[in-house]
C-alpha cells in the first residue's frame, strides 16, 4: 500500500528496504524494540491481553481509537501480509497470522522479520535501512542512543522520526526511559 501511496506521485517509485540476519542488528536495538514496542513479547504467546486492555479502557475514555495493543507478533502479521486499515475483519486475519506466527518461528525469528520490515520513515523499510539512512551506519553498529531513536520511531514513522520532527521522536525516547 506504501508503494501504490508513493507511485501516485512518482511512477517510478521505489521502495527502499535491506534486510540483514538476527546477528547483524544490534543487541541494543532489538532491546530498545522490545521495550518500546511490546515489553513482555518473551513472555506472551502473541497476544498482550493487559495491553489490550489498557488500550480499550483509553480507548473508550477519549471516545475514539488513540491507542493499541498489539504485539510485535501482531504487527508483523500486519507489516507481512495486511493492509494497515483498523476494520475489525483485518484485525480478525492479524489474530490468526499472529497466532499461526508464534506457533511456527521462536521469538528471535519473529523479531528478526519484525526488524526487516518494520517501516521506520517515508519509503524506508527494515532497521538496516534506517540505520543506513538516519546514522550513516549498519544496523550492527548502532549505539544505545540511535537504537532508542529509531525504536521511538515505529508508532509513527511517517511523521516523528530522526530526519522529520526529531524533537517528538526525542520525546518518545525520553518517555519511555520513565
Amino acid at each position: 500500500s506504501r508503494l501504490a501511496q508513493l507511485r501516485r506521485d512518482d511512477p517510478s517509485a521505489k521502495l527502499r528496504h535491506a534486510g540483514v540476519p538476527y546477528g547483524r542488528i544490534s543487541t541494543s536495538l532489538k532491546q530498545a524494540i522490545v521495550v518500546a514496542e511490546d515489553s513482555r513479547f518473551v513472555d506472551h504467546e502473541g497476544f498482550d491481553w493487559d495491553a489490550i486492555e489498557k488500550a480499550r479502557e483509553k480507548n473508550l475514555k477519549k471516545g475514539r481509537v488513540v491507542a493499541g495493543g498489539s504485539t510485535i507478533s501482531q504487527q508483523l502479521a500486519k507489516n507481512l501480509y495486511l493492509s494497515p486499515s483498523r476494520n475489525p475483519l483485518r484485525k480478525l486475519k492479524e489474530a490468526v497470522i499472529a497466532y499461526r506466527l508464534e506457533w511456527a518461528l521462536d521469538k528471535a525469528r519473529i523479531l528478526e522479520l519484525y526488524l526487516n520490515v518494520a517501516e521506520f520513515g517515508p519509503n524506508l523499510w527494515g532497521a538496516e535501512a534506517a540505520s543506513e539512512r538516519y546514522f550513516r551506519r549498519p544496523a550492527s553498529k548502532l549505539s544505545l542512543e540511535q537504537a532508542a531513536l529509531l525504536a521511538a520511531t515505529l508508532p509513527h514513522p511517517l511523521t516523528s522520526n530522526p530526519a522529520y520532527r526529531p524533537g517528538a521522536t526525542e520525546w518518545r525516547v525520553k518517555r519511555t526511559r520513565h
